[in-house]
This record gives structure tokens, C-alpha cells and sequence, in this order.
């Protein structure tokens, strides 16, 4: 025998099955023939707005949807696994995490139809942020189908290079005049959600949401773009904007107790994120405003300099701010500096000693902002909130220090005072 009488064995490295699963995923995509594939990706919001673009076309379609997480193209191939031979919309988001992930994901996807959204950065994006922003994305058009549709954030200078990669048709939104889908009217001051008007050509139509801040506008308005160049007419998509809920640790507001509501955004700790939160907290109407901030992510500054950032934003937003984690001190000392008055600026070395100090400071009619990935009150998967729009007691937040309940305060709460 060739082998004797052992039976050989071949160890499967993780890249290799990955390989396998992908190669897999490309020839099975080739026989779905019947499934329009709609691939979602770019900065801020592709989670938002594949969530959207699957519930307005699943009004008159069979949708399946992938998304939140760690959307990789590993995520991706086993989301075209399950898709089945049918006439169906399969949406897609695809994040780019790595260099070559867009052109992985896409050589998997062969989208029909690409949505790409922007970033809106504090500071405009350098040439060389730009350029390799452009180069990835550029993979889509690629391996877009020869009759595919780009979809494209109008207001971000490195979404709209890609205009002229190919023959494809394009449409953008956005707030600029130029937007083949224009954004106007957004209001979305606390306790409002979210509403603004679209207008395409001689048509318009008002957008009432359940969504929470004025981030969420452009991603809103790719998922009705891509829904009307599907063949929805603009008022049916407008209204259907209306069933989505905010997502878990979204910008997802939670009934407390005691009468106040805790807006849960713990979910990303990008300087986006944090910066899109704080502004719309210094907009909100209520009888406090109210923030427990961590330290956030930016490769660009020290946690020195972003310590700073965390405070000087808290000073202008805040009625009362509690620091957590590295660097709370510094954030602490900025926002006194900023103007804060000292006793109103707190800090705490754990983020669970600031959550169980919260809990009980909250009173009926306050507003809290929670916005320190350390408390997580749900694992990370874009699962939906309540269908009610996020406004539900939830057992996991409503005990804002539940978790914490085991760790003794061995100190007082430290508040810094004024020199």
C-alpha cells in the first residue's frame, strides 16, 4: 500500500479555507442568475443605509441582507453562499478594513449596483487620503456589471473621482445643488427624529424618520436613490424610511426609569462618530444634557491631543460631562478650560465607575449621551432596535451600572476643581 496502513492527513490552514470559501463564492455568484446583487460601501453610514435599502425594496421584493459587524470579504463570500437560485435582491455592505479588501469584495459581489458613501471628516481629506480611498473603490467599477449602476455620495470630493472610471450610469445625493437626489430641510433637534426633504428633478418628497441626528441624511438618501433607480417611484421610498428603527448602539435612544432617556452610541469610537454625537447633543431640548465619553480613535493625535479634543467638544455641547479611561483627567481639565464650570466636569479612571455614578445622577427628563465602546451593553452585529423606534426599557441598559455592580468604589468620585 501506498500508505501503509495510516491514512494521510492534510491540515487546513485558515487562508487556505478562506481561499477555498472565496474561489466558491465567485462561481456561485456567476449562477444567480436571477438576484440582483446591490453592494453598499464607502465612510459613514453603510450600515445605516443597506438596513434602509433592504426595508424599502423589501416592500415589493424578496431581500436578503448582510450587514454590521466585521463586514469581510470572508463575510461577504458566505453572504453569497446562502443566497438562493431565485429572483431576489441580495444587499451587501462591504467594509474596508485592509488594502485589497474592495477588490476582494467586489470580484465576489460582480454588483449590479454599487453604493458608495463619503466621510465627513472634521478637516478636509489630504491628496494622498484621497487617492487611496479612489484607488480602492475604483476596484468596483471593475467588476460592476457592464449595465450597473454607481450610486454616489455627492458631497465627498474622493466619492465623486470615480465619476468618470467607466461607462457605467451615475447617480449622486447628497446636499449639494448638484445631487441628482438633493437633500434639503433637515431638521432633527432632540426631541424630533430625523426629517428632511428629497428632491429629484420636478419630484420631492418629504422623509420622516425614527433615526436619531442629522449624520444619518445621506445615507437615508442613498437607500432612496438606489430604491427609485430600482424602479420605486420617490414618495413610496420616502415612506418607507419610516418602518426602520434605530440600530443597536446607534444613536439608539432607551427609556429609563426615572424618565430619561439614554442615547446609546457606543458602538464606534471613531472621531466621526463622536464628533457627529456631540453635535447633536449641543442641538437637543431637554432638561439636561448629559454625556459619558471615552477616549476615541484617531491615528493622527496623541491621546494627549485627543483628550483635549473629547473636552473642548463637551464644554460646548454639555451641560454635564463625565470623563472615563485613559486620559480622562486632561479631558476633564479642557472642558474647565473651555468654559465648563469645574464641579460639572467629572472624570473616573473605568468607564464602569462613571456608569454607576450616572445612574444615579439621571433625573426625569434628562438626556444622556453614552459614548464609550468599554460599555457595550449589546455584542457588536447591527441588530435592529426595537420596532418602535428605539423608545423601549431595556433590561440590558436600563441599569446603566448593572455591570458594574460588582466592583466596589474604593474612592470617591474625583471632580476637578479650579485652580
Amino acid at each position: 500500500m501506498l500508505f501503509g496502513n495510516k491514512i494521510p492527513t492534510v491540515r487546513l490552514t485558515g487562508s487556505i479555507v478562506q481561499s477555498v470559501v472565496r474561489r466558491t463564492a465567485i462561481q456561485w455568484r456567476r449562477s444567480l442568475l436571477q438576484t440582483e446583487v446591490i453592494a453598499v460601501s464607502g465612510g459613514a453610514g453603510k450600515t445605516m443605509a443597506a438596513h434602509c435599502l433592504a426595508a424599502i425594496l423589501g416592500r415589493d421584493h424578496a431581500v436578503t441582507l448582510s450587514s454590521g459587524g466585521h463586514d469581510s470579504p470572508g463575510r461577504t463570500a458566505k453572504a453569497m453562499l446562502r443566497a438562493k437560485q431565485r429572483r431576489q435582491v441580495a444587499v451587501v455592505e462591504a467594509a474596508l478594513f485592509h488594502k485589497g479588501d474592495m477588490e476582494r469584495h467586489s470580484a465576489i459581489l460582480r454588483p449590479d449596483v454599487a453604493v458608495i458613501l463619503g466621510w465627513r471628516p472634521s478637516a478636509p481629506p489630504g491628496q494622498a487620503e484621497r487617492e487611496a480611498f479612489a484607488v480602492e473603490h475604483w476596484a468596483v467599477t471593475r467588476h460592476l456589471h457592464p449595465d450597473g449602476l454607481l450610486i454616489l455620495d455627492g458631497d465627498d470630493i474622493r466619492v465623486m473621482s470615480m465619476v468618470d472610471r467607466g461607462r457605467y450610469k451615475v447617480v449622486t445625493f447628497g446636499q449639494s445643488e448638484r445631487c441628482n437626489f438633493r437633500i434639503s430641510k433637515i431638521q432633527s433637534a432632540w426631541p424630533k427624529r430625523l426629517s428632511f426633504r428629497i428632491t429629484s428633478g420636478l419630484r420631492s418628497a418629504d422623509v420622516q424618520t425614527n433615526l436619531v441626528g442629522a449624520h444619518w441624511a445621506n445615507a437615508v438618501a442613498a437607500a432612496i436613490a438606489t430604491a427609485v433607480n430600482c424602479g420605486m417611484p420617490l414618495d413610496r421610498a420616502a415612506g418607507a424610511i419610516g418602518k426602520v428603527a434605530p440600530l443597536a448602539a446607534r444613536m439608539q435612544p432607551v427609556l429609563l426609569p426615572p424618565g430619561a432617556t439614554l442615547l446609546r452610541d457606543e458602538y464606534s469610537s471613531s472621531r466621526l462618530s463622536l464628533d457627529a454625537a456631540l453635535a447633536w447633543l449641543g442641538t437637543a431640548r431637554a432638561g439636561r444634557r448629559v454625556a459619558l465619553l471615552g477616549d476615541f480613535d484617531d491615528p493622527t493625535l496623541s491621546l494627549e491631543q485627543r483628550a483635549r479634543h473629547l473636552g473642548q467638544q463637551a464644554a460646548q455641547t454639555c451641560d454635564l460631562a463625565l470623563f472615563a479611561g485613559p486620559g480622562s483627567q486632561l479631558a476633564a481639565q479642557a472642558a474647565v478650560e473651555a468654559g465648563m464650570p469645574a464641579p460639572l466636569a467629572v472624570f473616573f479612571e473605568s468607564a464602569e465607575e462613571a456608569a454607576l455614578y450616572l445612574e444615579k445622577e439621571l433625573a426625569e427628563g434628562d438626556l444622556a449621551l453614552l459614548k464609550t465602546p468599554e460599555l457595550r451593553l449589546l455584542p457588536a452585529g447591527g441588530a435592529e432596535a426595537d420596532p418602535h423606534g428605539g423608545q423601549a426599557n431595556d433590561h440590558r441598559t436600563a441599569n446603566i451600572g448593572g455591570r458594574a455592580r460588582h466592583l466596589a468604589l474604593t474612592q470617591k468620585r474625583e471632580v476637578l476643581e479650579a485652580e
